[in-house]
């Protein structure tokens, strides 16, 4: 029977191509958390399940409330979605300016929302690349994972560019802390020694969404004239939307304050009050308590991660069959040996349903995209959201692509392919074929 459960377990690990070294890290936290002689660590697990309560009784209780933002994003907005609406209204040359000055503490340097760049545009969520002043903001809302390396590209691109140390201004914006980036970030593919510029370092701006961007945005309407009742809306449902996701007004703090008092409890509760003699040894145990629940959000992180394989790709990884699938290398093609790809035409133009990883795999198509006229372009990005991906736009030489999450496996590529294949005839035209 323990046989069989273990070939079972295996088998289900190999499916979602969990790589053995992150498992065991997870595994390492909750095994740590287990064997405290205390049990102090173990209550940390208690103390989640009864914060988890509190939130869905007290939720339960508040009036229906409908945000258009929520609803459309079943809940909770993506980060790329964050960094979507933070580019867009920016665009507003008023909106800019607050920006600037009340995010970024820049009065001295007027850039013009001409030069805000769209979103993920070379990966990075926004960025504003005036003749003066580089701005790069690292967005991480939904407290994602750092990936390696990740400001240190940002940054190397601007200075590519020809821009100096001291025209480069690196933003990075948190959930509800104020975290600086880790050497992580800030290296070069995260090996903890070449890194950014001592300048440029030391000037990164830290903020976050909950006090620093609500604050911002609140402040916004005064800034438009009234006839703009459009943009006037948006801010208002993306303020609400803050306000819900982070319960921030006051009909929350009916909630908030039995969470504050259960921590006290479970956690502090051998202290008396903020005024006795040990009130540094309360910090000191909020900090490690924090620290340990951040380590294990990190490994539940990078473990959801692994599993975010499409459910309904789930039967053809199964019998993954790549046999009739000639993967092409694409280093010919300008892209590094990490790189492959599918050899594809659209009206005869040559170019690959492409395929890569580095810190996370990624699908779309590869063409030059100057030689593609806007029909074939739109076909190609019709076919691409009917698959269920978002379309980032141009990058290079990618018409359309996507993150694929680090599923080390080629089945969402393989999905991808066959997808093409049942749908040639999309559109009469343009002629594509899978050579």
């Amino acid at each position: 029977m323990k046989k069989d459960l273990y070939h079972g377990m295996r088998q289900i690990f190999t499916i979602f191509a969990i790589s053995m070294d992150k498992i065991k890290k997870l595994i390492s936290i909750l095994s740590e958390q287990a064997e405290d002689k205390s049990k102090g660590q173990m209550k940390l697990f208690v103390t989640s399940d009864k914060i988890g309560s509190i939130l869905k009784t007290e939720l339960a209780k508040m009036p229906l409330h409908i945000n258009v933002i929520a609803i459309s994003a079943v809940g909770k907005l993506k980060e790329t979605a964050h960094s979507s609406v933070l580019q867009h209204l920016l665009k507003n040359q008023a909106i800019l300016d607050s920006f600037m000055n009340q995010i970024m503490g820049i009065s001295d340097c007027k850039v013009s929302s001409k030069k805000v760049r769209a979103a993920e545009q070379d990966r990075i969520d926004v960025s504003i690349f005036d003749e003066r002043l580089c701005v790069i903001i690292e967005n991480k809302v939904n407290d994602a994972i750092e990936q390696p390396g990740q400001i240190y590209r940002y940054v190397q691109k601007a200075k590519e560019i020809g821009y100096g140390d001291h025209e480069i201004k690196v933003l990075y914006l948190n959930s509800s802390h104020h975290y600086i980036p880790s050497d992580f970030s800030l290296t070069k593919d995260g090996n903890g020694v070449e890194r950014i510029s001592p300048e440029i370092e030391r000037n990164i701006i830290v903020k976050d969404y909950a006090h620093d961007i609500y604050e911002w945005v609140c402040k916004l309407p005064n800034l438009l004239p009234d006839n703009e009742k459009f943009l006037h809306s948006a801010i208002l449902q993306y303020q609400d939307y803050l306000e819900e996701y982070f319960h921030i007004t006051d009909k929350f703090k009916n909630m908030k304050d039995k969470i504050r008092k259960t921590i006290i409890s479970e956690i502090l509760s051998e202290f008396s009050d903020e005024n006795d003699i040990n009130y540094s040894k309360r910090i000191e145990k909020l900090e490690e308590t924090s620290a340990n629940l951040q380590e294990l959000l990190d490994g539940v992180n990078e473990l959801i991660n692994e599993l975010s394989v499409r459910k309904d790709a789930m039967p053809i990884i199964e019998e993954l069959d790549t046999s009739n699938i000639k993967l092409v290398d694409l280093t010919d093609f300008g892209y590094d040996q990490d790189n492959y790809g599918v050899h594809i035409t659209i009206n005869g133009k040559s170019g690959y349903i492409a395929y890569g990883y580095g810190d996370k795999e990624y699908i779309g198509f590869a063409f030059d995209s100057e030689l593609l006229t806007r029909t074939e372009k739109s076909t190609l990005n019709r076919i691409f959201k009917k698959f269920g991906k978002e379309n980032f736009g141009e990058e290079d030489l990618w018409i359309c692509w996507n993150y694929i999450g680090n599923t080390s496996l080629l089945s969402e590529y393989v999905n991808f392919v066959r997808f093409v294949e049942r749908n040639l005839k999309i559109d009469k035209k343009v002629v594509i074929k899978i050579e």
